[in-house]
């Protein structure tokens, strides 16, 4: 976020999620003279008042955070490391989860989508793509080691992926909302922005009866489509685990499950 000062953070928070103020106050149950004075600093929140904002806006457990110490409050909810002693039940579920999905690839994204965690068909899809292939199923990878996915799937998946076009042309808009609350996502935008091949796509170039756009990877001289779902966990009360996310891949026809079960099963 770039706005200093609460009523500043909670303007930026507001508009960037398209809610007008007369909006808010209504599912604040605040009038909207109340909320002017808030965002303009001429009256300061109370905690309760700066959570119900939160709620209101439905904000990530990071951005009520942010909001309650830009007013002066302490954090009300807690960020564990994920490799943490007290994360071990959480770990131990992800890992069911990620073994669950074998032998299609499934992966543990954190908020900025780096790899946190591979099963055994996502490091060996990796490997067979000749992108990442040191990755170990099940391990959960320090912070400062994890490959980013998008920006694998941007720049060096891109010779692989058969309709590149079309994936960034449906992964632009995810990315850009992403960014709305995130400088680290922000800045990404602006560096894809920047590339000529991006700077080409016509948008929107998907039709708007297409509900799931597959990713066609080139596998030798055939091709596999896959498309993904995105799994995360309720009703989380720690920063860390809200901002999780699993990635599973799926094959999208008969022809791909047929390609790829037996090499992503396979123990060579």
């Amino acid at each position: 976020m770039t706005s200093t000062g609460f009523g500043g953070l909670l303007k930026t928070m507001r508009t960037s999620r398209r809610v007008s103020q007369m909006q808010l106050s209504l599912d604040a149950e605040v009038s909207t003279r109340h909320l002017s004075f808030l965002e303009t600093g001429r009256s300061s929140p109370s905690r309760e008042m700066v959570l119900v904002l939160g709620s209101a806006l439905e904000l990530s457990l990071r951005d009520r955070n942010l909001l309650l110490e830009a007013a002066g409050f302490t954090a009300a909810y807690r960020q564990t490391a994920l490799d943490a002693p007290e994360m071990a039940e959480l770990r131990h579920a992800l890992e069911l989860i990620l073994k669950a999905h074998e032998p299609f690839p499934a992966v543990v994204l954190d908020r900025h989508w780096n790899v946190a965690m591979p099963n055994r068909g996502f490091a060996r899809l990796g490997a067979m793509l000749g992108v990442e292939p040191s990755l170990t199923a099940y391990t959960l990878l320090d912070e400062k080691q994890r490959p980013n996915l998008m920006r694998a799937t941007v720049f060096d998946m891109r010779p692989l992926i058969r309709n590149w076009n079309e994936v960034m042309s449906d992964l632009l808009p995810r990315i850009e909302r992403e960014a709305a609350s995130d400088d680290t996502m922000r800045g990404f935008v602006e560096e894809l922005k920047s590339l000529p091949e991006i700077k080409a796509l016509e948008r929107p170039l998907l039709p708007r009866s297409r509900l799931v756009v597959p990713v066609e990877f080139a596998i030798g001289d055939e091709t596999a489509r896959l498309f993904s779902t995105i799994t995360t966990l309720g009703t989380a009360q720690d920063v860390t685990t809200q901002e999780l996310r699993i990635e599973a891949f799926h094959a999208a026809d008969d022809a791909s499950r047929k390609l790829l079960t037996p090499l992503l099963a396979s123990d060579a």
